[in-house]
């Protein structure tokens, strides 16, 4: 009967614990936390997402000229 339910609680690594247990709260150490939202880790950018960000405002503003350069020859 030990290990009948395994832990849910997200981590904020982003991976679930994992632990089994015996009731199905949780595991011994998180079983009065409060769940966590995957949305939350999500919500924060981090420095990769940062640069994507600017490459494509950069490359949608070159489009932009681009566009406004072939409007003026033709």
């Amino acid at each position: 009967m030990i290990g009948e339910y395994y832990c849910n609680y997200l981590l904020m690594t982003g991976y679930v614990c994992g632990r089994t247990c015996r009731r199905p709260e949780r595991c011994f150490e998180h079983w009065k936390a409060k769940p966590a939202s995957p949305v939350r880790l999500q919500d924060k950018a981090n420095a990769d997402d940062l640069i994507q960000m600017k490459i494509d405002e950069l490359l949608l503003e070159l489009l932009v000229n681009k566009t406004e350069e072939a409007g003026e020859q033709g």
